[in-house]
């Protein structure tokens, strides 16, 4: 995301399956004008609420549970984030639909897509079918290799260091600054 803070920078930032927040903190330290976290559970939200307070980000950083599954409507956004949520095939297929719903409602939002666990096989397939069908470019997985990366976690006691590839999906990424 740092590589591309230009594109954050003042926005509306939507974050799917946000967990505790690094997605949104990193976010709002690049200077979105908002940033809106959902996940389907609330106690994790409460979490990121309070990791927000004590960063200094409590008036950028908001959040919302949001089933994925669900029927409701994605809220506008200019730049969407979608981290490590690909724990099965059935929920890559409603990320693929709810990535396909956001650029359906606004051809201009830039999505970045993460994936270090890569549970989930046909992702790519299922989001360039429904792209096909809207008659938007392909996009592929980009891996890169994060040495020394540092994770933590709601069931995690303390933080983990380790190496990580990572595979990540632009949809609509301008590199112009």
């Amino acid at each position: 995301m740092q590589e591309y803070e230009h594109l954050i920078r003042g926005k509306k930032v939507l974050i799917l399956g946000s967990g505790v927040g690094i997605e949104a903190q990193a976010a709002a330290s690049l200077g979105a004008g908002s940033v809106l976290a959902t996940d389907i559970h609330p106690t994790t939200l409460k979490l990121l609420e309070y990791g927000a307070k004590e960063a200094g980000f409590r008036g950028v950083i908001s959040t919302r549970v949001l089933d994925l599954f669900s029927v409701e409507p994605l809220p506008d956004c200019d730049f969407m984030i979608v981290a490590d949520v690909l724990y099965n095939d059935r929920l890559g297929a409603q990320v693929a639909k709810r990535c396909l719903e956001v650029r359906k409602n606004n051809s201009s939002t830039v999505v970045l897509i993460a994936d270090s666990q890569r549970f989930v096989r046909e992702f790519e397939k299922d989001l360039n079918q429904g792209f096909r069908a809207l008659e938007q470019p392909r996009v592929a997985w980009v891996s890169r290799w994060l040495p020394q990366f540092t994770g933590s976690g709601v069931l995690i006691d303390t933080d983990q260091t380790y190496s990580v590839k990572a595979r990540i999906i632009w949809i609509g990424l301008n590199t112009r600054k």
